[in-house]
């Protein structure tokens, strides 16, 4: 699998299982709607290493990681719901080939008018 594949199925996975707000994804423009939640999707890729000799075996490693925009002022309730649900839907989870590991939530706190979690997810998948 390449970069490219695993890309494009942890957006496919995410795309097929979250319908609470609106995505921003990566390099595609969007314009927040004021007062309306928002997700912004990424995955990043992070190493490679050699995990068999014999096989040249190589575990790919990379995180998804999510940011959760919700309006100011209106508490954590709402945000932490939404990271709850987006852990649901990788940690411990494994799809196309793609092992996730357990999730992350982060307090990121107030950015550009909005209060922002951040969920992170690594995940690795194997190739030769």
């Amino acid at each position: 699998m390449s970069f490219t594949d695993t890309q494009k199925n942890c957006e496919a996975r995410f795309y097929a299982n979250w319908t609470t707000t609106p995505i921003a994804w990566q390099n595609v423009h969007y314009d927040p709607t004021a007062n309306t939640a928002y997700v912004e999707f990424q995955v990043v890729e992070a190493e490679s290493e050699v995990v068999a000799l014999s096989d040249l075996l190589y575990r790919n490693i990379g995180i998804i990681s999510i940011n959760i925009y919700v309006p100011l002022n209106q508490g954590l309730q709402t945000a932490k719901s939404y990271a709850d649900s987006i852990k649901t839907i990788f940690a411990g989870q494994s799809f196309n080939e793609i092992t996730c590991r357990a999730a992350s939530v982060t307090t990121l706190g107030e950015q550009d008018g909005w209060f922002v979690i951040n969920v992170s997810v690594p995940f690795f998948w194997d190739s030769t």
